[in-house]
């Protein structure tokens, strides 16, 4: 008998957490964590350091992006 109290309160408990958890934030809250990057890609320009590659090799190019007001950033190196 002693047991069966015990695995009722067990499950009592674990449905409790389960209720809480989710009832935790609300939408609201998850739109406000998310910030909109408002830049916008202007221009992009992909280099590398050798202007031929053999059949086999590899080569590593760099794309870079210009976004509004003239900032460059690097974005991706690709091998």
């Amino acid at each position: 008998m002693c047991s069966v109290k015990k695995m009722t309160r067990a499950v009592l408990l674990l449905v409790s957490f389960v209720l809480t958890a989710c009832g935790v934030g609300n939408e609201q809250t998850y739109i406000q964590a998310v910030e909109v990057n408002t830049k916008n890609l202007t221009s992009i320009s992909i280099v590398s350091s050798n202007d031929r590659v053999r059949e086999g090799e590899t080569e590593t190019f760099t794309a870079l992006g210009n976004v509004d007001g003239g900032a460059s950033q690097i974005d991706i190196q690709v091998r």
